[in-house]
Parts: structure tokens; C-alpha cells; sequence
């Protein structure tokens, strides 16, 4: 048999290939490989079995995807290809009869109607829940659509109830990179910051923060999938030298590395699971095969290289389909489209045999310890479609690799009892047909008699403050991190730059209230700062921190990138971007902030939380210049660098984006708070950020495409909405311009009180400092001036440079700005 293959896969790879040099290793067979669109060049690959059994390929093209009947390998056949905005990323997902595209150009999500394969198929709508998309994952028993969110939001949460018209019923804040979801978990792979995020999607409408591993010296935090009983993950970082790694996630609040490999290239882009065989795309080392059998110990079982080269870089093997039930695998090249291979290990069980009971899950609590409940869904067919009566079949059920239980087809549950309270148990389950005595393939889950111990974290939900003291507000858990019932909290404890610092008394009454405390460091700073929970047994059980919170800087922000280097990081929040000298004529000095995505396509670089609570009133400006290329790169038209603000609602809102073009001089721009739109929501609260992102394309020049960012500023502006004073009386509060501005020695600084108040004039670096009080004192309404010498509170004489001069007086602020020459 696999004789006849061969030989026929020589004849398709001579019709439809010009790549000679394809090989693999003896166990994994080429049959096809398709290469209609070599000159504008492929990415990624999913896969389809229509409800009459044959079998499809969706090939991603860079301006479209191409619909591939694969059912008879000597001779595939291209049934349509529908176009779509041009761009070097696209994701391809399948749901009923329908497929899913996106990419990160334009174009929203396009849906496909696949209800007259083998005839046609047909894009029938587009929709619009986001104009671009990096990765999408379709969990099918939930019927929910995930996508990497575009816009500052991390990703959103789609119901495809209608298939049709999509509606989005939640998201999740935080940076995304792709998705996948199995049995209401769901891991996030996190990109730059080089975590995977877990969230508890049981309910989707209202995802549930579990856990963050945070990777040992991880590189990209790129892509994730589950085993079958989602006790192990296997992760992919696409950065050089980043192994793929094998975890144990049984146990969320206690994840653990279990098994490392990767191929000689060095890259490896995108790992898929299919019971005991793990598939990943590898770039220039084309598909890896590795056996999970032994989950401390993946090894290598097969592999088929479509690169030529020794080292492909970016190049070479984008993506793999492995879960076609005849064994074949969908492979995708870069620049020789589509391959199609055979591996014994990725066929299903025999067409005759029944398929496995699905969902199954274990549940107890700390109200039945000693007891576990167990639900299925018992399954209706065989492998081949065949309808299979209830009445015909039986379910197995074993406990830790002990018989236990069989139970007649249509219960579809069973109660184990005598088992031991905190004690962890694993059970598998299959099923049996009574008439031809075939077994399926088991399913396997696991769970704590009793119930987890461990709680869920606090729901983080605001700091304020400043470097001297800050006001942290959190949400008291409910559940613990399987889901159960928590009936015994104690206290929160709160961590500063991950010390602990602070408890804070707790009772089980205090479940799920909303609670507010406050903190002074010892030493005053800018800091992080979480918050975990803990229950009152011996040992104690903490949970994982909540999200963090960061002491927010006093406003105005601003950075001239002074130094080559890395950025000051009291004032941005980053991994890849630096200052470098590389711009063409910087509006000031010789440097500038450098993005240009090496190594993973996308730089961010986000601002330290600015403190804008109360300031709705002033006319608080940002402005900031940016140049395309410098004396690098020049971004294609569809790289963009893009500014976000992070709203009140943890919101990331895209506030202006730029296309790629080659080198343009510098370009200054403003933004103005008070003409945002309404949709952008709120961004006067205490932890208020801003973010560039850079967005490029892998360079035939260099690596990646050059921005160029420098004099940000953020300027809390002149107060408004007072009403116009009337001749001869004071009736409002005011601050005025200093005189003389610019500056040497001295200056002048007059405002207005309306009434007897208490008042406080101070004088402010550019880094939100303080570094002289004038005024703070009472005083009665009039008019009055005072001046700066230029000196410190130590009284000794500051640099030259930009100032700003602040006063605050019975809750009123207003900020100007002056300029020191020497």
C-alpha cells in the first residue's frame, strides 16, 4: 500500500512541484503537493471533511484562500478561491458547514458556505465584529468563535449561534497572539510578554481569569494546544533557539515543565495535538512529529521537511492540519503552497469501530468528598457514520487504570464513592458496542475529591495613588480554581514588586464583595503591585496573583529619548524596543524610540500608568513625532504603526494608525483629550496608559521594517468650563503664564483664588516629579505672585530644561508649562 502511494506521490510532486529537494523521514509518506500560487506566496493551512466524507484543504494564499478537494491525492482539484485583502497573515477555522478567514489587513472576518462541496463554495458575507484579525480558533462543541481582538483589546469572545451573523458576547484586555479552547479552557498565548494566560470559559459571556505562566527566559509566546484530558500543554515560542515545550497544566496553580525539543532549524512556529502525536510546523525544518506517550520525555517520530535549505529562518513550513480521520496531514509552505502526507499515527480508529463517549467530566465538592460524579455524552455513531443505537452500546469506565463501573448506553453518568477527600483521581472512559464487541478510543479526565483546595485569585479592579502612598480596590473570589464552591477565605494579601507586604483580613461572608484598602510603602516609588487569596487551612492554600496594578505617575509624561539604549523603565513598559540613533533628523538630539518588530513581526511599548483621575476639565494634550524607515527599512503598505489609549475599563482603543511608506521626515502630531470619540470611552482615571505598536512584514533587505518615535509628550493643558469673569471681582480660580518664559534666572508666576482656600503651588520635572514647592498654605481670595529662582527644595539650582508649574486649590487643578535656559 504505501508502495503504490509513493509512487504516486512522485508523479503528483513532478506535475505540481518545483520543490525537488522535499523529504521525510521513512514513516511519513508525501501523496500531494499543490503549488497554483507560488508567485504571490502562501501562509497557513486547516482542514475540512464534509458530511459526504471527502476531504478539503484550505490553503492560505496572501490574497485569498484556495479551496482544494484532497479526497483523491493523484488528482487534487481546486473547487474555488475566494479572494481577501492582501496580507502575509491569515487564520482559517471551520465551524459546521462553514469556514472562517481572517487576516491583518482588512476585511473582517469572511464567512464561507460550504454546503454545496464538491460543486462550489462561496464567500456569503463578511462581518464587521473587527476589521482585522491575526489568529482565530473555533471551539466547535461550544460553538464560540475566539479572536485575537485587533484595537488594544486582546481577544473576543464570538457566538456563532447563528453561524451567519456572528455576535461577540465578551472579550479579554491584555496582548494576544492566538487562542485555543478545549472543555471551558481556554489559553492565551500572550506574545512579547512571553506568558500564556488561562481563563475558565464555562461561561463565555463572562470569561474568568485562572492562572498566568509566566515562561523562564521565554522568547515570543506564540501558540498552545492541549492534550485530550487537558493535562498537558504543549507551547511554541518562534523565536530562535526557544525550544517547544511540553508542560504539565493538571494542576493550574502549580504548572511544570515536563519535556523540551526542537528541530536543528532552530525556529518552530506552531504546535497541533491529535491524542498521543504532537504536530508542529517548523519552518526550514517542515513538519515535526513527536511522540507524547511519555510526557517527561517527547521524542522525535517522524518528520517531512518541505524546505530545501539547511536554515529557513521565517521561511519554509508555516502550518499543519493533522486531524483528518484517513491519517492524512495538511502542510503548508511559504512558498510552495500545499502538501499532503500520510502518517499511520494520525489515522483514527477503524471505520466500523464507535466513536468515544464526548465531554466527559468529573466533579465533586468539598459537600461530597468522598464521592466524584461523572457525565457524557454517549456517542451516535460510528466512526463511518453509521447511527448507533443506544441500546447497543455500554460505557466503561476505569479509575486511575482500575475498572470501575460499566453503564448502559443512555444513563450517561455514575457516582464513584469511597475515595479519599484531597486525593487527585483520573479517570478514562470508553465505549463498547454489545453486538460486534468493538471498542472506541478512550477519553480521560481528571479531579480533586473534594475540590480544588486552591482558591481563585482576587478580581483586580483599580489603583490610584501616588509614589507615597496608593488605594487598592479588589473583588473577593467566590470559587475555587476548578470551579467549586469556596467556603473557607481568611485574608488577601497584597505584594509589592512580588514581596508581601500587607494581609488583609478576610471571612467566607466576604465572598465576592468588592473591597477597598489602602497602603503606604516603606519607601516611597513607583511600584507593581497584586494581590492574592488564601483560605484558613494548615497548611495555608494561596491562589495565584490577580492581575497587576502599577503605581500611576503624576502627569504630565513626557520622553525626548536622550540616551541610545534601552528605555527608561520608570517611564515604558517593553521587551524589544530601544533608542537608537537610526532616524533621520530628530525633531531633538540624536535619538530616538526604534520599532521594528524584530524578532517576532510586532513590537509594543506600552507607557508606565499616568495618573489623569479629576483632570476632565483641563485640556490635556498628547503629542509625539514619528518617521517611517530612517535610515533603515521602508514598512510595506500593509505594516501600520498604531497608538492606543487604555480607557477606564482596561480597554486598549486604537486612536490613530499609520500605513507602511518609505521614508517621510518626521511628522508631529497632536491629540487632543476633549475631541476623542465618545466610543473610546473614559481615560481620566488613575492607571491610564498609552501604547505604540508597530506592526511589519519579514524584509528582503534586512529583518524587519523601521518606526521611529521620539518627543512624546503628554500636557495636562490649561482648565476649562470656568465661567468669563465679571470686572472688579474674582470669580474663579486661575493660574496664569509665567512671565518671562523662556527663563534665566527667575520667573514669575501669578494666579487668582475666588475664595479662602487651601493652596499648593509646585514646580514639576518631565519626569512627573516634584521638585519645589512654591506655595502650601490657606489663603483668602485675591490675586497674588511669587517666584521661582530656578532652585530646588534643596535649594540647589536645577538643570535647564522643560518644567511645568502646577496649582491645586479646593479641587481645582490646572498645569502650564515653562522652559529653564542657561
Amino acid at each position: 500500500m504505501h508502495f503504490r502511494l509513493l509512487l504516486i506521490s512522485i508523479l503528483v510532486v513532478a506535475f505540481f512541484s518545483t520543490n525537488a529537494l522535499a523529504q521525510g523521514s521513512p514513516n511519513v509518506t508525501l501523496l500531494a503537493n499543490v503549488d497554483q500560487y507560488g508567485s504571490t506566496g502562501y501562509n497557513d493551512i486547516w482542514g475540512y471533511t464534509a458530511p459526504d466524507g471527502r476531504e478539503y484543504a484550505f490553503l492560505g494564499v496572501l490574497n485569498g484562500t484556495s479551496i482544494i478537494d484532497i479526497t483523491d491525492t493523484a488528482n487534487p482539484v481546486e473547487i474555488n478561491f475566494i479572494p481577501s485583502p492582501s496580507s502575509t497573515w491569515k487564520d482559517i477555522k471551520t465551524y459546521q458547514t462553514y469556514c472562517y478567514v481572517v487576516n491583518e489587513t482588512s476585511g473582517g472576518i469572511q464567512i464561507i458556505d460550504l454546503s454545496d462541496l464538491p460543486n462550489s463554495a462561496n464567500l456569503i458575507t463578511s462581518s464587521n465584529i473587527l476589521s482585522a484579525s491575526h489568529n482565530i480558533y473555533v471551539d466547535e462543541p461550544a460553538g464560540i468563535l475566539y479572536a485575537e481582538g485587533e484595537s488594544g483589546v486582546g481577544v473576543r469572545i464570538i457566538s456563532l449561534a447563528d453561524p451567519v451573523n456572528p455576535v461577540q458576547v465578551a472579550s479579554i484586555n491584555g496582548q494576544c497572539h492566538d487562542i485555543y479552547a478545549q472543555s471551558d479552557l481556554l489559553v492565551v498565548s500572550e506574545g512579547t510578554t512571553g506568558s500564556f494566560g488561562f481563563y475558565d470559559v464555562s461561561n463565555p459571556a463572562n470569561p474568568t481569569f485562572l492562572q498566568r505562566l509566566n515562561v523562564p527566559a521565554g522568547g515570543y509566546a506564540h501558540n498552545a494546544w492541549f492534550t485530550a484530558d487537558n493535562n498537558y500543554m504543549m507551547t511554541t515560542e518562534e523565536t530562535s533557539g526557544k525550544t517547544v515545550k511540553h508542560w504539565d497544566i493538571s494542576d493550574l496553580g502549580n504548572i511544570t515543565l515536563v519535556s523540551e525539543v526542537l528541530a536543528p532549524d532552530g525556529i518552530a512556529h506552531n504546535a497541533h495535538i491529535k491524542r498521543e502525536y504532537s504536530y508542529v510546523s517548523h519552518y526550514g525544518d517542515g513538519l515535526r512529529i513527536y511522540d507524547l506517550t511519555d510526557p517527561n520525555n517527547v521524542t522525535e517520530a517522524g518528520y517531512y521537511d518541505t524546505f530545501p535549505g539547511p536554515a529557513g529562518g521565517f521561511e519554509g513550513n508555516w502550518g499543519a492540519y493533522p486531524f483528518l480521520t484517513t491519517g492524512k496531514i495538511l502542510v503548508s509552505d511559504r512558498a510552495t503552497g500545499l502538501y499532503v502526507v500520510q502518517f499511520d499515527g494520525a489515522i483514527d480508529a477503524d471505520a466500523l469501530d464507535p466513536k468515544s463517549p464526548a465531554d466527559l467530566k468529573a466533579y465533586s465538592d468539598y459537600n461530597t468528598p468522598t464521592e466524584m460524579t461523572l457525565s457524557w455524552t454517549d456517542p451516535v455513531e460510528l466512526i463511518d457514520g453509521t447511527p448507533l443505537p443506544s441500546s447497543d452500546i455500554s460505557i466503561e469506565i476505569s479509575r486511575d487504570g482500575a475498572p470501575v463501573a460499566t453503564v448502559s448506553g443512555g444513563v450517561q453518568s455514575y457516582t464513584d464513592a469511597g475515595l479519599t477527600d484531597g486525593q487527585d483521581y483520573t479517570y478514562t472512559a470508553v465505549t463498547r458496542v454489545v453486538s460486534s464487541d468493538s471498542v472506541s478510543f478512550e477519553t480521560r479526565t481528571s479531579w480533586t475529591a473534594g475540590g480544588s483546595p486552591v482558591p481563585n485569585a482576587p478580581t483586580f479592579v483599580s489603583l490610584s495613588g501616588d509614589a507615597n502612598g496608593i488605594s487598592i480596590t479588589w473583588r473577593n473570589p467566590t470559587k475555587n480554581v476548578d470551579d467549586t464552591p469556596m467556603d473557607d477565605l481568611a485574608e488577601i494579601r497584597l505584594y509589592q514588586d512580588d514581596v508581601f507586604v500587607a494581609a488583609f483580613s478576610q471571612a467566607t461572608a466576604d465572598s465576592g464583595l468588592e473591597v477597598t484598602e489602602t497602603y503606604s510603602p516603606t519607601t516611597p516609588g513607583n511600584y507593581t503591585y497584586y494581590v492574592t487569596s488564601a483560605d484558613n487551612e494548615s497548611p495555608v492554600n494561596e491562589s495565584v496573583p490577580s492581575a497587576t496594578g502599577l503605581t500611576p505617575r503624576t502627569a504630565p509624561f513626557m520622553d525626548e529619548f536622550t540616551d541610545a539604549g534601552p528605555l527608561d523603565n520608570t517611564r515604558w513598559i517593553t521587551d524589544n524596543v530601544a533608542i537608537t540613533d537610526g532616524a533621520i533628523g530628530e525633531p531633538s538630539g540624536s535619538f530616538s524610540m526604534n520599532l521594528n518588530g524584530n524578532p517576532v513581526g510586532e513590537d509594543i511599548v506600552d507607557s508606565w500608568p499616568i495618573n489623569l483621575e479629576g483632570l476632565e476639565n483641563n485640556q490635556v494634550m498628547m503629542s509625539y513625532w514619528y518617521e517611517p524607515a530612517g535610515s533603515g527599512n521602508d514598512p510595506e503598505v500593509q505594516d501600520s504603526l498604531q497608538l492606543f489609549f487604555k480607557n477606564d475599563q482596561n480597554e486598549w482603543k486604537l486612536i490613530h494608525a499609520y500605513p507602511g511608506s518609505p521614508y517621510v521626515p518626521f511628522v508631529q502630531v497632536m491629540v487632543d483629550f476633549s475631541s476623542l470619540p465618545a466610543d473610546r470611552g473614559n481615560m481620566f482615571h488613575s492607571q491610564f496608559q498609552l501604547r505604540f505598536r508597530s506592526l511589519g512584514s519579514a524584509s528582503a533587505v534586512s529583518f524587519f521594517d523601521e518606526w521611529y518615535v521620539d518627543d512624546v509628550l503628554l500636557d495636562l493643558g490649561i482648565a476649562t468650563g470656568i465661567e468669563d469673569e465679571i470686572t472688579g471681582v474674582i470669580n474663579e480660580f486661575k493660574l496664569d503664564a509665567n512671565f518671562p518664559n523662556p527663563f534665566n534666572p527667575s520667573t514669575t508666576i501669578s494666579y487668582q483664588l475666588p475664595k479662602q482656600s487651601d493652596v499648593k503651588l509646585t514646580i514639576i520635572n518631565t519626569l512627573g516629579q516634584v521638585v519645589r514647592t512654591l506655595v502650601d498654605e490657606a489663603a483668602p481670595a485675591g490675586e497674588y505672585e511669587t517666584v521661582w529662582n530656578g532652585l530646588n527644595n534643596a535649594g540647589n539650582q536645577v538643570s535647564s530644561g522643560l518644567y511645568f508649574y502646577r496649582l491645586e486649590a479646593e479641587g481645582f487643578t490646572q498645569t502650564r508649562k515653562m522652559m529653564l535656559l542657561k
